[in-house]
């Protein structure tokens, strides 16, 4: 896939694993007739849990979450995303009426799979299929992303959710540094305002910390 020229000679990996499950469902307030199966905090940038799958039955929407820290403190730190992928495993009795939707740590939601009425796979599903987005373009990915899965259509599916893969693909600095940003309210300018917030912030911890020990 061809990159974005701003991201083309420095682009990263981080990679968070989703898989299964063996914990019992909670209830979600916002989420109607929602269940939700929580994963480790990823500090090494990978988190393995759950098995055997995660049961998707129509009117009944999984809602699954990862936290990440986009593998901070590593060479493959993303800090400002490019795009993401999803890559899902997934059996149903009616692969059409699958729909497949992930929503970032600021908010955005990408639709990664919508109804198609022509596909009557009942068999094959999807086998680690990249699903993928650019609608996170710019943005922090740290924090905590959802996965929703459900059906839509008049006759009652069900299915398996076998493992999930969040890829996030992107950059340590800032991809529009040299640009004037415009939209003050866009995605882009609020990740970097963040960026500058946080630099501030160590900046002053420093200045602190120098104070304290020549005052000892």
């Amino acid at each position: 896939m061809p990159l974005h020229p701003l991201y083309a000679r420095s682009l990263k990996s981080c990679t968070v694993i989703i898989a299964g499950a063996q914990n019992r469902p909670s209830a979600v307030a916002g989420h109607n007739k929602a269940a939700l199966w929580r994963g480790k905090n990823p500090s090494s940038g990978q988190s393995n849990c759950w098995a055997p799958g995660c049961k998707i039955q129509s009117g009944n929407k999984l809602v699954l979450s990862i936290t990440t820290d986009a593998c901070q403190g590593k060479d493959n730190f993303v800090r400002y995303l490019e795009h993401v992928q999803a890559v899902i495993t997934v059996n149903a009795s009616r692969r059409g009426d699958l729909n497949v939707n992930m929503t970032s740590p600021m908010g955005t939601k990408s639709i990664l799979l919508s109804r198609r009425p022509r596909d009557d796979d009942a068999k094959v599903g999807f086998d680690k299929w990249p699903f993928m987005t650019t609608h996170t373009w710019g943005e922090d990915p740290r924090g905590t992303w959802l996965l929703e899965v459900g059906f839509q259509g008049e006759a009652p599916q069900s299915g398996v959710l076998k493992e999930w893969t969040l890829m996030l693909h992107g950059t340590q600095s800032a991809p529009y540094i040299d640009q004037v940003v415009r939209d003050y309210q866009s995605k882009l300018a609020m990740s970097k305002k963040e960026e500058l917030e946080e630099e501030l912030d160590e900046a002053v911890e420093r200045s602190l910390k120098s104070l304290l020990s020549k005052n000892n």
